[in-house]
């Protein structure tokens, strides 16, 4: 028997994000800083920043509202998000408008390391997406009027649009940004002297999803470059005209408006862009190459961001730290046989360790490293602190706990110096490990940064970059104040300098830009980071004094911005989040399913710290002709959340064909057994639920408690699924005779493990799953009973009880096992789609699957569709192949269309063959 099965292709679930937002920390002292046109949320701790950005966002405002003739319909929110030692930002439009901030200094290997004041190109920026986002005008614009906030047409165009526009909304109104960095003008320089210039097409451009340089990167950059070319052919004017026409532009046919003004489709402006610009990159190469520039040797390396290259005290190892596809970043270590062969001859290098946001290595002694890296800390924050590891047991140390710390240089075995960050401040710190006694070396003003720290005889140097964007070298001695006469290496305009005492000179170039140089003292060379079209990679060049690097003529020119900085006044207040609760959309949608339709209107609310957050849906299904409610609360302001959840629901039997009505209320905390990590939960919770099966009527209620653990990473990268990692969920329910007409106990287990590596080929994984349900026999398996079948409804959910091939919910019981397996491989990775039609293809897979079940209960005839009787130890399988591909849709979601044949070998159990067309998970 063939059966056919479409799923609706619906991004319901992601727009509406069911799966919430994770909160701010209650606990700390949150305020609101009111302007005219901002609300300001900080903490008490960041308040002169508060003022900052207060002051920053009124600038934004007065430079950018009347270059758009837009305004948001209500304020802005601005959230100060001290929680991360990563720098950032983000914007959204709806329900509100709102920017989150980052604020940590960046690190100097950013790639908004070139700053000139943060806060101002941050905001800036970020405020560019606001108003990108806000108009909407004509017939499009009706829709704004009836599904509310939600609909803002231009949150549709490609992230190109939007990035673009805002870099360059950074730079225009700024002295720094982006558009004026060493880093986007050498890398044109890079790709073009590899023959890479040009070919990334217009719908490449709008990925951040491709591994290869530059990587997510890829929108801000090449995007930026053709926002550049408009403001420079048809002045700023230009960027009003597209925005207000795109606000009344259905979304996602985005050529007409540009080829109204420039004649050409964004395609074949990009290409002429690449045109022109290589003519003059080709020219400045010419003149570098003329001066007699040449690059260095590239050292033997993987992937691609390969920085803070470090010799080792007796000369034979060099360390440096590697990010390389699908994996966190690495130090690695390169062995020399002899102190005369350069480092670019040695052999491929080995791993020490891995860590996520390492920005500096050291050596402590000759094989002993000191290095700073990311780790949660109390849950809600995202730090780094410093840590020890020997490159021969390779178990890393952590020597601080939440200091905030970044770049260390070991001063001694037991004390190291590093730069600890807050806010947009940053301090130099003297740590000893010991007496666990830190000591504050410097402390320049708010806006100030501290990096590059390098060390040298007695002590170390170090560059403090003010709030105008100066860098001024520093020098600190443990013996005498006075500078060090050692000779050391540094970076000035992407090529390396050397000092020693007062005299500086040029020692090496090349053609790109340069980063993190050492100098090798026994074969005369430095070795450095260079921007390469492939990223940065190391290389070793032999020192060259006093030869100079040439003028040339800059690729990109601007304007010097004189626009003063606004001092504004506020009102202050303390942060409340019910006030922002109201509803300011609803989303309509429609899922086909066997035999009908469900009906959705759904809408959700929560304040931008996520303190309270809710969901609403409403649903029609017109096989049961009956309407569906649903409603989520989740509650952040305690130490745990508290989550409530009730839905009246009516769900179609297909076997059966009737009407079961479910009521279900539960209420629960959720708490960390941790102290700063999130892996391991418990849940306690209350649960009611009434059953209304056609002649049955079952209430039961009753507490119940769940332990969670899951340590699964996100994807990387070529990565197709997880290749690593746990998650299992153990509950346990019992619901009392006195709270409803049926009382049992139950315990239910959820469970997958990812496998890859060994004898596996790469990016081969294979999941292992497994699920059960136990409770004792009822009078009637209608109560304590759970439902297994195949995958249905929204294709968002992820069942638990899932036996594909057969119909969903062709099995119910109330002892249940259920085991699956499946093995993944890729097929191709075309990272590709049809010019600006919002189709991007990211990678093909394939999956072969194979589940089983066996159930104390009943499944539906296929012959008679009534309820049969089975028992445990007899059991219901199938198998199948699943045909996957990861897609890019409207630009910006991420979602796995899935094409899949199954088998259900029990054909009296509604078996045999089904197709399958929904979507699918990487889960």
């Amino acid at each position: 028997m063939i059966k056919f099965l479409w799923l609706a292709a619906t991004l319901h679930a992601q727009i509406l994000g069911y799966n919430f937002f994770s909160p701010h920390d209650a606990s700390l002292n949150w305020k609101v800083k009111e302007t005219e046109n901002f609300e300001i949320v900080y903490t008490a701790s960041v308040e002169n920043l508060a003022q900052k950005v207060a002051d920053e966002a009124e600038r934004s405002h007065k430079i950018l509202n009347p270059l758009l003739k837009v305004k948001p319909s209500t304020k802005t929110v601005i959230i100060i998000s001290d929680n991360t030692d990563s720098s950032n930002g983000s914007a959204i439009g709806w329900p509100r408008p709102t920017i989150e901030i980052y604020p940590i200094l960046p690190h100097y290997t950013d790639t908004i390391g070139e700053y000139h004041d943060w806060i101002q190109e941050l905001i800036l920026h970020e405020y560019a997406h606001i108003l990108n986002f806000e108009p909407y005008s004509g017939v499009v614009g009706v829709g704004r009027t009836l599904l509310g906030s939600i609909w803002k047409p231009p949150t549709f165009l490609p992230r190109w649009y939007t990035e673009g526009f805002a870099v360059e909304m950074e730079t225009r109104f700024t002295k720094g940004g982006r558009g004026r960095s060493i880093l986007y003008e050498a890398q044109a320089r890079a790709f073009f002297e590899e023959s890479k210039w040009g070919l990334e097409g217009i719908d490449r451009i709008n990925s951040t999803s491709i591994p290869t340089w530059p990587r997510g990167q890829r929108p801000y950059y090449f995007g930026w470059l053709l926002h550049y070319e408009m403001g420079k052919q048809k002045g700023l004017s230009i960027f009003e005209e597209l925005n207000t026409r795109y606000g009344g532009h259905f979304p996602w046919f985005i050529n007409g408006p540009m080829e109204d003004n420039f004649g050409l489709d964004y395609e074949d402006f990009l290409n002429k862009t690449y045109e022109t610009y290589g003519l003059k990159i080709k020219a400045q190469l010419e003149h570098l190459k003329n001066s007699g520039i040449v690059n260095g040797v590239k050292l033997n390396q993987k992937g691609y961001f390969n920085f803070s290259p470090q010799i080792s005290p007796d000369g034979l190892k060099l360390a440096a730290v590697t990010s390389d596809y699908n994996q966190d970043q690495s130090i690695m270590v390169w062995q020399r046989s002899s102190l005369n062969d350069s480092f670019s001859k040695s052999t491929e290098p080995t791993t020490v360790t891995t860590g996520k946001n390492i920005h500096q290595v050291d050596w402590i002694d000759n094989s002993t490293l000191v290095f700073d890296q990311q780790a949660q800390w109390k849950h809600y924050n995202n730090y780094n602190d410093i840590y020890v590891v020997d490159i021969n047991t390779k178990n890393p140390e952590q020597i601080t706990f939440g200091k905030r710390a970044r770049e260390a240089l070991s001063v001694s075995k037991n004390k190291f110096v590093f730069v600890e960050h807050e806010g947009a401040s940053a301090k130099l710190v003297l740590f000893d490990k010991e007496k666990d006694l830190t000591q504050v070396i410097a402390s320049p003003p708010m806006g100030y940064n501290i990096s590059k720290l390098k060390k040298v005889k007695n002590g170390f140097v170090y560059f403090i970059k003010d709030a105008l964007g100066n860098e001024t070298q520093k020098s600190y001695s443990f013996l005498t104040n006075e500078k060090t006469s050692e000779e050391f290496s540094f970076i000035k305009n992407g090529q390396i300098y050397s000092q020693s005492r007062n005299s500086e000179k040029l020692i090496a170039t090349n053609t790109t830009q340069a980063v993190d140089p050492v100098i090798d003292a026994n074969t005369k060379e430095v070795i450095y980071s260079r921007l390469t079209s492939d990223g940065y990679l190391l290389e070793a060049k032999k020192i060259k004094d006093s030869h100079s690097y040439p003028k040339l003529d800059p690729l990109f020119k601007f304007n010097e911005d004189n626009t003063p900085t606004l001092k504004v006044k506020s009102n202050d207040s303390n942060y409340s989040g019910l006030s922002y609760l109201f509803p300011q959309y609803w989303m309509p949608f429609v899922y086909f399913v066997p035999g009908g339709s469900l009906i959705t209107a759904s809408t959700s609310a929560n304040d931008p710290l996520y303190l309270h957050q809710y969901t609403l849906d409403i649903g029609y299904d017109t096989r049961a002709q009956k309407l569906k409610q649903a409603a989520s609360y989740t509650n952040n302001t305690l130490p745990f959340a508290i989550n409530m959840y009730f839905s009246n629901n009516f769900e179609y039997l297909v076997g059966l064909n009737a009407v079961e009505r479910i009521v279900y209320g539960s209420l629960s905390t959720s708490h960390f057994l941790q102290e700063h990590l999130n892996e391991w939960s418990i849940q306690p919770q209350i649960s009611y639920k009434m059953t209304d099966y056609p002649g049955y009527l079952f209430t039961e209620a009753g507490p119940g408690i769940y332990l969670n653990f899951s340590n699964i990473g996100s994807k990387k990268d070529y990565q197709i699924s997880p290749e690593s990692g746990l998650s299992f969920s153990i509950g346990y329910n019992y619901f009392l005779p006195s709270w409803g007409n049926v009382s049992y106990q139950g315990v239910s287990i959820t469970s997958s493990y990812y496998l890859s590596g060994w004898f596996l080929p790469k990016r081969n994984v294979v999941k292992l799953r497994g699920a059960g349900w136990i409770s004792p026999p009822q009078s009637t398996i209608l109560t304590g009973y759970q439902q297994a079948g195949g995958e249905y409804g929204s294709p968002f959910w992820m069942q638990s009880l899932l036996v594909r091939g057969y119909p969903y919910g062709e099995f119910i019981g109330n002892n249940i096992a259920n085991f699956g397996i499946e093995y993944r491989l890729p097929l191709a990775y075309p990272f590709g789609g049809p010019g600006t039609i919002p189709l991007f293809t990211n990678a093909w897979h394939l999956a072969l699957v194979a589940d089983t079940i066996t159930l104390d209960g009943g499944y539906y005839d296929t012959y008679s569709l009534g309820l049969r009787a089975t028992s445990f130890g007899k059991f219901y399988s199938s198998a199948g192949v699943e045909f996957k591909g990861d897609f890019t849709l409207f630009y910006f979601a991420p979602v796995t269309l899935k094409a899949a044949y199954y088998y259900a070998f029990s054909q009296e159990a509604l078996g045999g063959s089904l197709i399958f067309i929904g979507f699918g998970s990487s889960l």
